[in-house]
């Protein structure tokens, strides 16, 4: 029997939703009027609070393809928080494990790799600090 995440979310790269996501992305990566690439995810990718910590799944599928269509930034929610990652590029020899690719904290000009996770959970239900 499926689980209601199987249902709900397949995360793999046969499934409709990656079809299509992959189509979106190869679209904007060839507009040369785009100048940011943006995604959004209501699951997080990466997390830093245990409530709802990133899914691993998520990180191996996704990843790879944001770094081949070259996103700027993705937007997740689910954890009722804010959080910020560095750029990261996915870490092909060791799984789970982000390569950092700028350490920088304020200030990012002409990243050419990686992407910057955010969580913007801020509104709604109560905030969720970290464990």
């Amino acid at each position: 029997m499926a689980t209601a995440k199987n249902r709900l979310i397949p995360y793999n790269e046969s499934s409709e939703q990656y079809q299509f996501i992959k189509s979106d992305l190869i679209q904007a990566s060839k507009n040369k009027m785009i100048n940011w690439i943006i995604v959004y995810s209501f699951r997080t990718f990466y997390s830093s609070n245990t409530t709802h910590p990133g899914l691993d799944e998520l990180q191996d599928v996704y990843h790879p393809l944001f770094e081949k269509y070259n996103v700027d930034l993705v937007l997740q929610a689910h954890n009722h928080n804010y959080q910020r990652t560095y750029p990261l590029s996915y870490n092909v020899t060791k799984q789970y494990t982000p390569l950092i690719i700028d350490k920088n904290t304020d200030h990012y000009s002409n990243i050419q790799k990686g992407q910057i996770f955010i969580t913007v959970g801020t509104g709604g239900a109560d905030l969720l600090y970290f464990h």
